[in-house]
């Protein structure tokens, strides 16, 4: 295996050097860099529900993106694709904050059968990375959505904005409960 890793060289002039250094004199430096925190949970075989108390204590991010993935393919597997996000039977998805909803429900899609109802878990993906109502895609379609791209995405910033500002810092505790229409038949992994 090869690994390359391409950079830019840039030459900066003395003068912008100079201009620089006499503003980092009197002020500091300030980066507008954001923390991303990914976290996997596995949920067990032959279970029906998982809750994941504590999913964050202190600092929460400004947005959550929910996927459930085989955990074999999530963790060695070559031969099975890590980005099959399946629903696997999910017919319940709560994401509390301080013990609220961060939804106005939790959401309850219905993926099969007659009554299919996943719309509201499909406008998430526009809605928790701020592209509803807007003339944007994310190239994923409906009948995509239920057979493999099947993610949860939740705007939690304060005042449900996706520009550069930056907003203050919440601290709280997260819950999040998933409930399946089956017992899970394969160890699944979720983030």
């Amino acid at each position: 295996m090869e690994a390359s890793l391409y950079v830019r060289k840039v030459v900066v002039s003395p003068t912008v050097a100079l201009a620089h250094a006499k503003i980092l004199q009197s002020a500091t430096a300030k980066y507008p860099l954001r923390r991303v925190e990914i976290k996997a949970f596995s949920i067990p075989q032959g279970n029906q529900s998982f809750t994941r108390e504590n999913l964050f204590l202190g600092q929460i991010s400004r947005r959550m993106v929910i996927g459930v993935v085989d955990n074999t393919a999530f963790n060695d597997d070559y031969h099975k694709n890590p980005y099959n996000f399946k629903y696997y039977g999910l017919n319940y998805l709560g994401l509390y904050v301080d013990n609220k909803q961060t939804t106005w429900r939790p959401l309850q899609p219905k993926f099969s059968g007659k009554d299919e109802a996943y719309m509201m878990s499909y406008q998430t993906l526009f809605s928790g990375i701020n592209t509803l109502f807007r003339d944007k895609g994310n190239q994923t379609n409906r009948e995509d959505y239920e057979s493999g791209y099947s993610l949860f995405a939740f705007n939690l910033s304060p005042d449900l904005s996706s520009g550069s500002h930056f907003n203050l810092v919440k601290r709280s505790n997260m819950r999040l409960e998933l409930k399946f229409a089956e017992a899970v038949t394969t160890l699944c992994s979720s983030f």
